[in-house]
């Protein structure tokens, strides 16, 4: 029997954090999908890794740099899966790379 896999749009909604850093969150996604978007992340837009990921019981987070521009990708019970600016600098980056993830899907 052939079973469809199911897919995961990545539709989100941009907001801004109490420094002025801009996020782009998903919340209707899981924290598995940490890598998936973070490779997308890193095919497009060239982001690195900068080291492990962390885990937590509520949380999960990647830093990702591309030059001096830090990004994070994570996930937690609050927000979901989202990408947040880590300073101003990284603002644009953040917007460009939500407005790419959202016309996306993923396989869960």
């Amino acid at each position: 029997m052939i079973y469809e896999s199911e897919m995961t749009k990545l539709k989100g909604k941009f907001y801004k954090t109490a420094k002025g850093n801009e996020t782009f969150d998903i919340e209707h996604a899981e924290a598995e999908h940490i890598f998936p978007v973070a490779t997308l992340i890193q095919k497009e837009f060239g982001f690195e890794p900068l080291k492990l990921p962390v885990f937590g019981l509520d949380s999960a987070y990647l830093e990702m740099a591309q030059e001096d521009i830090r990004i994070i990708v994570g996930w937690d019970i609050w927000s979901g899966l989202f990408v947040m600016a880590s300073d101003k600098k990284a603002n644009l980056a953040v917007r460009k790379i939500g407005e790419f993830l959202g016309s996306q899907e993923i396989k869960d």
